[in-house]
């Protein structure tokens, strides 16, 4: 009869669980309106915009472009000049010298906002494409487009301090954008703390207005974190605000309370943060952004009811308010309510169908929904849209899932071009080389996520399992004495410790291992399972037994325990029972050969010829080599000589 213990990990199955795509972050309540020519008249613009919101992010504001903002049916100027009224700084590239560029710049001029132009030291004025008509276009193919001079084609662009740069070079880019914003950060101070001067304030004599003005600034260059963010600071600032506002009789304005919240939050000091928004949204009940960073910031503190009720309240205010919907799902997907997590991803796209982590989180909720077809088009959309780490992360753990191990080989990878360094797709990567059988290749990807993280105890455990694969046992041990050490109370290491002791015939030390998993997590069924193994190899067979009964205590339908157990029942002398243990392991798996090998080695022992036969004609056609098994088992060595054994074993 065959019995097996059961390893935890690598080529058993790896952390396979999917990644919601985070929270989306607060609204900062600093736009900066980023002005440009659309990709058909300058090929490079995408990547413009992304380093501009990349360094727009590093100072804490949020950034729109206003072919995003506004749907081709609202592209009015009313539309763009309440946009462009609401930033505090716009940032033009004018690259190709498009009208509509020009005229939005002029808007941000006469609103006198505090602009940053932006010029390609190539940059050339896009002549061709100011032609619609087909015959002009013909007669100037021939022309090449100018090279964009400021001196002659934009004068007035001259007197101000405008950017150039050289869109092959990101990282100057960048630091030349930062730079720029440094060096002109009163302006963007000034037309910040204008919304915080009510009229109160500016009522109050010169000194107290000008401390007023003071504090405000130093907390908005805290929330643009252009000083360093201290929380003592914070609370001495916000402390003297509170004594100036007794003081003088003036409520502190909303954009106050705002930011406040922000910078607490900036600071993991939620509560804090949850007095300031509370505050602010008592000022002004419809202010959708409190209730939004509200609700973030009771996520984060794993208020998850109050935190939905935040979210609710900003699409009660805002009902367009795709983030707010978006992070309705997640918060959703915490309190376990998967049906209407999904509906709120679906309304998030519904109103942002562009929104790559809304389709990436669909697909993670059809997935707890058990609906693996949508859910790979739901990745798929995602990664469409934008080719993250994580869409294709999620998709190659849906394809494990599905057995689709080949496929989801291709997706690991696929992530780790992406992202060389993501431990948990290394991690997974070896997880379905081992379902694959090349072992060799899992040690090599466990290997790497050593590599990237030399603690991570989940690599070397999985790189045991792997060599245990392999036969390498005495390697195997190593590794799981270093996700040991690394990790003392890693129960699935103690039980993999186990397997490999076992392996190398120390059954007293793996019996020894096994009880330390047990004693770390009782409820380990691998390993109640295993320490019955154990204590079969140690002729300790009526305590196998209670091991083998505990382990299917916590895992009924654990088909390799009932499998042992029959095995056990029937070294007991117990054949009729074991059967039936046989019976319940064929009932959970009809397709387990080795329980109908082991049903038929038992009625062998019954000298039952006719079910012998059955039973093992059974287990060969699942797994043929059983044919060769049963010629070298002594439980049918009475039928060595049989004819009819002889038919189906040849």
């Amino acid at each position: 009869m065959e019995d097996g213990k059961m390893r935890r990990g690598g080529s058993e199955g790896s952390s396979f669980h999917q990644e919601l795509a985070p929270l989306l972050e607060k609204v900062k309540g600093k736009t900066c309106v980023i002005i440009h020519p659309e990709k058909e008249h300058v090929e490079y613009i995408d990547n413009v915009i992304g380093w501009i919101k990349e360094v727009m992010n590093d100072f804490n504001i949020d950034t729109k472009t206003l072919s995003s903002a506004i749907a081709p049916q609202e592209s009015n100027l009313s539309k763009i000049s309440e946009l462009l009224k609401e930033c505090i700084l716009g940032i033009v590239v004018i690259d190709g010298l498009r009208a509509n560029v020009l005229i939005e710049y002029g808007i941000l001029r006469g609103l006198d906002k505090p602009i940053k132009m932006l010029k390609d030291e190539n940059a050339y004025i896009n002549v061709k494409n100011l032609y619609l008509d087909n015959k002009l276009q013909e007669k100037i193919q021939k022309l090449g487009n100018p090279k964009l001079d400021i001196d002659k084609h934009l004068s007035d662009v001259k007197d101000l301090h405008y950017i150039e740069y050289d869109w092959r070079n990101p990282e100057e880019f960048r630091k030349i954008l930062r730079d720029a914003f440094i060096k002109n950060k009163d302006k963007i101070l000034s037309e910040i703390t204008k919304s915080m001067m009510t009229e109160n304030i500016k009522k109050q004599k010169p000194k107290v207005r000008d401390e007023f003005q003071e504090l405000f600034s130093k907390l908005v260059q805290y929330a643009l974190k252009l000083i360093k963010l201290e929380p003592e600071n914070i609370s001495v600032l916000s402390e003297r605000l509170d004594d100036l506002s007794r003081e003088y009789n003036v409520e502190l304005p909303v954009y106050y309370y705002f930011d406040l919240g922000n910078v607490y939050s900036d600071l993991t000091k939620f509560d804090e943060a949850l007095k300031a928004y509370d505050k602010a949204i008592e000022i002004k009940p419809a202010a959708a952004e409190a209730w939004y960073n509200k609700g973030l910031a009771l996520g984060k503190l794993g208020h998850y009811d109050k935190a939905l009720k935040a979210f609710d309240k900003t699409i009660e205010i805002k009902p367009d308010a795709a983030e707010a919907w978006y992070n309705k799902g997640i918060t959703l997907s915490k309190l376990g309510r998967y049906d209407e997590e999904l509906k709120a991803y679906d309304k998030a796209i519904e109103i942002k169908p562009a929104a790559a982590e809304a389709w990436n989180n669909k697909g993670v909720a059809l997935g707890k929904l058990g609906r693996h077809d949508e859910e790979l088009k739901a990745y798929d959309k995602a990664i469409e849209i934008k080719p993250d780490a994580v869409a294709w992360y999620n998709k190659g753990i849906t394809l494990g899932k599905l057995g689709r191990h080949n496929e989801a080989l291709k997706a690991f990878d696929k992530t780790i071009e992406i992202k060389p360094d993501a431990v948990e797709s290394w991690n997974n990567k070896g997880g379905v080389l081992g379902k694959l059988g090349r072992h060799n290749e899992a040690l090599k990807a466990y290997d790497k996520m050593i590599e990237i993280k030399p603690d991570a105890v989940e690599a070397w455990n999985n790189k045991g399992v792997a060599l245990g694969e392999l036969g390498r046992h005495d390697e195997a041990l190593k590794a799981f004495d270093k996700a040991i050490e690394i990790k003392p109370d890693a129960a699935e290491a103690w039980n993999n410790k186990g397997v490999a002791l076992g392996e190398l015939g120390r059954h007293d030390e793996e019996l020894k291992a096994y009880d330390k998993a047990i004693e770390i997590k009782p409820d380990a069924a691998e390993a109640w399972n295993n320490k019955g193994v154990a204590l079969g190899e140690l002729g300790r067979h009526d305590e196998k037994l209670k091991a083998y009964d505990k382990a299917i205590e916590l895992k009924p339908d654990y088909v390799e325990v009932w499998n042992n157990k029959g095995i056990a029942l029937g070294k007991l002398g117990r054949p009729d029972e074991a059967l039936k243990a046989f019976d319940k392991a064929i009932e959970i798996k009809p397709n387990y050969a080795k329980a109908w090998y082991n049903k038929g080695c038992i009625y062998s022992l019954k000298k039952d010829k006719e079910n012998t036969l059955k039973n093992l004609s059974k287990a060969i056609k699942l797994n043929p080599k059983y044919k060769e098994d049963a010629k070298k088992d002594e439980d049918f060595k009475w039928l060595w000589d049989d004819e009819d054994l002889k038919k189906i074993t040849s």
